[in-house]
């Protein structure tokens, strides 16, 4: 095997621990603004600091806050959803056999031929662009969820400690 397809497939196995990470980055935090989210929504019960709000300033934080924590959580569920390039799978299908979405239209005979006679550096070279795109993504929508979490977890405290 040639140097550039093994330095592509370092850079492929790269990517594929950097989107796992951030995977697992998204859960995390999915976690922490629900919990936050819960604890913003249980201060209005009827013993809580927000069971009655005092102006209309402090119904606005409390409802902002509840608004980014729900904004920030869609965020981590696109970060965790499977991203499988349906758009484009008929028309790159014949030409590409890295992506087990492409690889689950070849016959084994075509693919066994493909493997052997194809160059592979294109191919790995067309699946490394698509996945760093979609890693880019997903480490936005986090990046986007932590802050605007954060920004609703604080007006929430704001909320309970201004009331």
């Amino acid at each position: 095997m040639s140097d550039a397809v093994n330095n592509a497939w370092q850079i492929h196995s790269a990517l594929q621990t950097w989107t796992s990470n951030v995977d697992s980055k998204a859960s995390f935090v999915l976690g922490i603004e629900t919990i936050v989210a819960t604890a913003v929504i249980t201060t209005t019960t009827d013993d809580g600091p927000l069971a009655t709000f005092h102006g209309w300033r402090m119904q606005g934080l409390f409802v902002a806050s509840i608004v980014l924590l729900f904004v920030a959580a869609v965020l981590c569920v696109l970060v965790v959803a499977p991203k499988l390039r349906v758009k484009s799978m008929d028309s790159e299908k014949s030409d590409n056999f890295v992506y087990f979405g492409h690889v689950r239209h070849w016959k084994q005979e075509e693919l066994e031929s493909a493997l052997e006679q194809r160059a592979f550096l294109p191919v790995l070279s067309r699946q490394l662009v698509e996945m760093s795109k979609i890693a880019w993504i997903k480490h936005r929508h986090l990046a986007f969820s932590i802050w605007i979490g954060l920004v609703g977890a604080v007006l929430g405290g704001l909320a309970v400690i201004i009331n």
